[in-house]
């Protein structure tokens, strides 16, 4: 079955049972991620244009499994704040 994960043995988080997620940028990791019924986090500094289609298709295509009942979304963005739009522009 390959939606079982194997035994991953990461230092120093033995022991603390992290939630495995897919991280990505793109259509196809949200395909993925749907397709497992795994948490998916989004990775928008890489790829603004594609998150709102990536989200979307992850939500439409979701899989419940035996690690989530239902679509789980983490949005990776980049924000600048500043005093400015001046600022900000020199900023980033």
């Amino acid at each position: 079955d390959k939606s079982v994960q194997g035994e991953v043995r990461a230092y120093p988080g033995i022991g603390t049972h992290v939630p495995v997620f897919v991280l990505g940028s793109s259509t196809d990791s949200a395909k993925i991620a749907a397709k497992l019924g795994l948490p998916y986090a989004f990775g928008a500094q890489f790829s603004p244009h594609a998150m709102e289609e990536a989200l979307a298709i992850y939500r439409e295509n979701f899989q419940p499994s035996s690690y989530l009942q239902e679509p789980y979304v983490i949005a990776c963005i980049n924000v600048i704040a500043a005093e400015s739009m001046e600022e900000a522009s020199f900023i980033s």
